[in-house]
């Protein structure tokens, strides 16, 4: 029986050992950012989940990532980081409403609304950073505004 199972065996290592072989070893984080864009959305489901798992370690890349990402990516970035509601990751949030088309803005305050008390602490102090200022002078803009009305 052991005899019979060893071919089998050895094919499942080596199908499992192919995807690490392909990516020269990269680590698992930015594997499964990698994969947010692939066609399948059973690998995409499962990448978000790989990296809901690995916060708090994989929320740094995370953010980094939303700001580079194409549209279609960023949506499974913008859920990991809703999912994560820490206080970094709310600000990264914050940060893509300001600049997001009216619909990734919905999708950002969706996930800012499920932490209503740390998103409005965050967006409180967010605010009132000076460096936000737009030349209007204004930190506040309409998306901005339309979470702070959702959040009260």
């Amino acid at each position: 029986m052991p005899r019979a199972l060893a071919p089998l065996l050895l094919a499942l290592l080596a199908l499992h050992a192919a995807p690490r072989a392909a990516d020269g070893g990269a680590d698992p984080v930015s594997g499964s950012i990698q994969a947010l864009g692939d066609p399948a959305e059973g690998k995409r489901r499962q990448a978000v989940e790989a990296l809901v798992a690995a916060l708090p370690a994989s929320r740094e890349s995370v953010i980094e990532a939303l700001g580079d990402a194409p549209p279609e990516v960023q949506v499974h970035l913008i859920e990991v980081l809703g999912r994560d509601g820490s206080p970094p990751a709310i600000r990264a949030l914050l940060g893509a409403l300001r600049r997001a088309d009216p619909l990734q803005a919905s999708r950002i305050r969706y996930a800012l609304v499920r932490h209503p008390v740390a998103s409005g602490r965050v967006l409180e102090a967010w605010t009132e950073d000076p460096s936000l200022r737009t030349d209007e002078g204004d930190t506040i803009t309409p998306a901005v505004a339309a979470l702070e009305t959702l959040l009260r």
